[in-house]
This record gives C-alpha cells, structure tokens and sequence, in this order.
C-alpha cells in the first residue's frame, strides 16, 4: 500500500507511514506514552548496555549513543540526564520536533535532523562510531525498514548493540466490544500501511543488515480493570485510538465519521473497571556483528568474546559490582566484577584496582557465581581498566 489510503491520499510524505494526526494532542499522547514506557525503557536501555559490555555506572559511562528517531527528545534526554559523562545523539526527520527536543538540552546531548532513509552523516570524531542505537517506537513506521536496519548498522561500531520496541500483530486485546470495533478499525490501517506485520521477519532482516545474537522479549500492560495502572493505559488507548481517527474514517473508509466519533464518545464516559484487556510492546535487542578485539577502547569498552550462538540466552550468574578478596588475584589490589554466560561458554568483565600493564591473572575464581569457575586465560590492559576473561566451567 506505500505511502497512501484506499482514495491515495498521502498522509505525512515519503519518509514515513505515521498515520497518527499531528497537533497538540499528539504531541500530549506521545508525552504520556514515554511516562507510560519509561522506566522499562531505562530498565532496557540497561540490559543493552550489559549486552555490549558497556558500563553502567553514569561517573564511568564515557560511550555514544545514537537515538534514531526521536521525536522531541523525551527518551534521549532522559538517558542523557542518567548518564552525564556519556555522548548521546538524537535525530528525527521532523524539524519542528528537533527545535522541541534542543530547548534546555544537557552539555551531552545533540539533535540534528536527518531522514532514517538515509546513511548516518559524520557526527562523532572521524573513525568513532556509535556504542548504542535506539530505535524506539520508530522502525515500524518506516516504509524501507531493510534500509533503516542496514543504515542503523553502519552507524555502529562492531559489537555495538541496538535497541528496537515495536508493536506485535495483534497489540492490543480488550473485552469490552465497541472498544474492540474501533481498536479493529486502527489495526486494519496498521496493516494496510506496513506497521503491522515486521514482527515475523525482523530477525531476518536484522540478520541481513549485519546483526547477531538477536533476542526479543514482549512486554505486557493492563488495560483498563480495577488498578490505577490499567486505567492510566486505557486513557492512552482511547487517545491513540482518537488520533487514528483520520486514517480510520478519511483515508481507509473502514467507518463512517459520525459513527466513529458516537462510539469513542461512548467511551469516553463508560466506566471501565469491569472490562479489561491487555497492550503489548515487543523489545529487541541485537549486537552488530564483528565484536571487539580486546582490551579497553576510546569508549571505553572491554574486550569480549564473539560468535556466540545467536540461540543461547544472556545470562547474569553473579550480583553486582563488588570489590571482594575472595576473588583471589595474585597481586594485591581489588577486584570486582560481573559474570555474564551463554550455556557452557563463558565470560566476565571486570574492573581491577592496583593492577599494572602486562599482569596475568590465573587460578580466578567468582566467589559470587551460581556455580564454580576457573580463569583460563586473561591479562589486565592497564590500571583501572575493564577487560574480559575467557573462562570455563571448572570440573
């Protein structure tokens, strides 16, 4: 269907199948929307911080993050504002929500205007790449979503990981039926304009554009019932509901004006805390392939292993960063550090105090883990750097 309805009329150009009207209220529902998503954005954002080795304590997070598409900023900021020392970079093809996003922006965040179609123009020091990218509530709106995956992973070093929530097919269940009628009517032009249906091919797609080590998880939330939290996401509804509203009744023809306008008032008064129901987002997570070549770079990264199978899920064995003897290095100084597996193979990151240039650690053992290990091999890079440690179940 491309860029246009069932009368071809072409709704917000050709670098985007955004359906939704453009005005205030737009603006409002987007703006509940990232208080609705954001702490499990954040809590996301985390885990593709973890899967790329990167850290996440804000004094040492000194890596890039790109955020394609991000409209007036609401998650750049915010990832900005956790982490201070790290370079964040926002774009959006809409130059009115860029001016939005740069008002009272922090030191380390920047948003520029470019077109997601389009390859990544230089914006960090020549030969640096991006740590991070995010594509947030973006991809599925992106008529050549190939294109956008292939330019995303040029803007990525190699082993940079990205971040991606979509919609599944079917995002949105609910008992009540006149709710359900105009939900239908809003997934059907999902459908006729390509934002719904990615979910099946994406991991293709991801494959295709140089991505590995791709997992993706769904994330569900109440709709409507007895619980304050339902009920915040039933008004998100109605009002992403209402601003499908155009594309409903002007461009799809799927319901008469007045007919959509009597039921969303309908719903608008009728008590929702006996109907109910349920909004899915899925979230993925891939890593670019290529990996890191050891030891600690400009970003700050450490050094890891690669070729993992794609199919063997991250697992955190130990507990958080702590510095404990029981670590055993042969010199004195601090370790800490987190152990991270993937079935039989294994690795750990670690943070060394007192450790000079060329020293070798043997006989390591995580005091913390779910189950014993042996260091088979590794030399700390420097004092105070990160490393990774290629290591194996001991028997």
């Amino acid at each position: 269907m491309g860029e246009t309805g069932t009368f071809g009329r072409r709704l917000f150009g050709p670098h985007s199948n955004y359906f939704f009207d453009r005005n205030p209220d737009e603006r409002q529902r987007l703006e509940n929307q990232f208080h609705l998503l954001g702490e499990d954005f954040d809590r996301w954002f985390d885990e593709a911080l973890r899967m790329g080795g990167l850290s996440t304590d804000p004094s040492g997070a000194v890596w890039s993050i790109l955020d394609l598409g991000c409209g007036e900023g609401q998650f750049t900021r915010q990832v900005a504002q956790r982490y201070p020392e790290a370079t964040v970079v926002g774009m959006d093809v809409d130059r009115a929500a860029v001016e939005a996003a740069s008002r009272d922006a922090a030191g380390n965040v920047r948003f520029l205007v470019h077109d997601a179609r389009e390859p990544l123009p230089p914006v960090l020091d020549p030969g640096v790449a991006f740590d991070i990218a995010v594509m947030w509530m973006v991809l599925l709106y992106l008529p050549d979503k190939k294109g956008a995956l292939a330019n995303l992973a040029g803007a990525l070093a190699p082993g940079g990981v990205v971040l991606l929530c979509n919609q599944p097919d079917q995002a949105v269940r609910f008992s009540h039926p006149v709710a359900m009628e105009l939900i239908a009517a809003s997934l059907e032009m999902g459908r006729r304009f390509g934002i719904l249906g990615p979910e099946a091919g994406l991991d293709s797609a991801l494959e295709e554009s140089g991505f590995e080590d791709i997992a993706t998880v769904t994330l569900e939330y109440p709709v409507g019932g007895a619980t304050v939290c339902g009920q915040r996401w039933w008004g998100h509804l109605l009002t992403t509901v209402a601003a499908a509203r155009r594309a409903v009744v002007e461009v799809g023809g799927l319901m008469d004006g007045a007919e959509f306008d009597r039921k969303l008032e309908y719903l608008a008064v009728e008590p929702m805390l006996r109907h109910s129901g349920r909004w899915d987002f899925l979230v993925t997570l891939a890593r670019r392939e290529g990996g890191w070549q050891g030891g600690t770079g400009e970003h700050g990264r450490a050094g890891r292993r690669t070729g993992l199978p794609r199919d063997q899920v991250r697992q955190d064995a130990g507990q958080a960063e702590r510095q404990d003897p029981a670590y055993g290095a042969p010199r004195s100084g601090a370790v800490a550090g987190k152990l991270c597996g993937r079935g039989r193979d294994l690795w750990q990151v670690l943070r060394f105090d007192g450790l000079a240039d060329g020293d070798v650690l043997e006989g390591l053992t995580a005091a913390d883990a779910e189950f014993p290990l042996r260091l088979v091999a590794g030399v700390a890079g420097r004092a105070n750097a990160e490393a990774a440690f290629e290591v194996h179940l001991a028997v």
